[in-house]
């Protein structure tokens, strides 16, 4: 896996598509449109390859508790990898295989630990609960949201995703010029990005349930 190292600022993107795009002035693009166009960048990044920004979280395990919030518990959520409960990991099932299995078994909460967990609306939802209370018991393995940044700020992606940031800063540059056809190119210049640095990143894991924001 690459080594993320990240000496790459949103000024750098700004100063370097202003200059390939024609318009160091600032005539036809601003800087808050390429911020804008950064932060949808990163995200796109992310949503594409759950290996980046990898997280970890502890959370206490209340007894009798079936559900914990996801949001209320780790605000910067994108994906969840894995969910362990005391140093062991919990079985995942998808919401329709979860609500099978427990529409066909008798519900078993005498349990010290949950057999499996499942998502649903953006709560995280143990079966069966936890018999005891536990501090720090239950251990989210998870990918962030990257962070929103701003002119004087550092990006949260690698440099190895600059280009990549790069090209799709300049496709939505060039869409606003009316011109599709370098659109065309710069577009397909971060999706190579993306898809190489996702064959570099490849995970054994298989499951990454996205966590979906609703904004106000």
């Amino acid at each position: 896996m690459p080594v993320d190292i990240i000496t790459k600022s949103a000024q750098d993107v700004i100063t370097d598509v202003k200059r390939t795009f024609g318009d160091e002035s600032g005539v036809q693009i601003t800087d808050s449109d390429i911020i804008r166009w950064i932060n949808a960048a990163q995200l796109e990044v992310a949503m594409r390859n759950p290996e980046v920004l990898p997280a970890m979280v502890l959370i206490n395990a209340t007894a009798g508790q079936a559900d914990y919030p996801l949001l209320a518990n780790i605000p910067n959520v994108l994906t969840i990898q894995s969910i362990h409960y005391n140093n062991k990991p919990v079985k995942h099932m998808q919401f329709q295989e979860a609500e099978q299995f427990l529409m066909g078994e008798e519900a078993n909460y005498g349990s010290t630990s949950p057999d499996f967990w499942y998502e649903r609306a953006g709560v995280i939802t143990f079966f069966p609960p936890s018999s005891e209370t536990v501090a720090a018991a239950i251990k989210v393995y998870y990918n962030k949201r990257p962070e929103v940044v701003t002119s004087n700020t550092l990006l949260s992606l690698s440099d190895h995703y600059y280009n990549g940031i790069l090209a799709y800063v300049l496709e939505q540059a060039y869409l606003l010029d009316e011109n599709p056809q370098l659109a065309g190119v710069v577009a397909a210049k971060f999706d190579q990005n993306v898809t190489r640095m996702q064959e570099r990143t490849a995970t054994q894991s298989d499951y990454y349930p996205f966590i979906t924001v609703i904004e106000d």
